[in-house]
């Protein structure tokens, strides 16, 4: 579906925090990131069926604020590294 109708409808799901899209020439990936560990997976499935779009993968990536972190300070690491370099 287009990524402005997807963002929108998502995003009034409950729980809904923020949600990213990254656009190919196909299809559309979609960060979903909830206020708490909330499994959303059936609603956004709901969400798919109604509006007859196209779903490939969905999955549940239950991430707590520590790795969150690592994440982020293993990136700028890196990416500090390579700019230095």
């Amino acid at each position: 579906g287009p990524c402005e109708e997807i963002e929108k409808r998502l995003n009034v799901l409950p729980h809904v925090q923020r949600v990213r899209i990254k656009k190919d020439d196909v299809w559309n990936d979609c960060l979903v990131e909830t206020v708490r560990e909330v499994d959303l997976r059936p609603n956004i499935f709901e969400l798919v069926v109604r509006n007859g779009w196209a779903l490939r993968a969905l999955t549940l990536d239950n991430k707590g604020f520590e790795d969150v972190y690592l994440d982020l300070t293993r990136r700028e690491g890196v990416a500090g590294e390579a700019a230095g370099s």
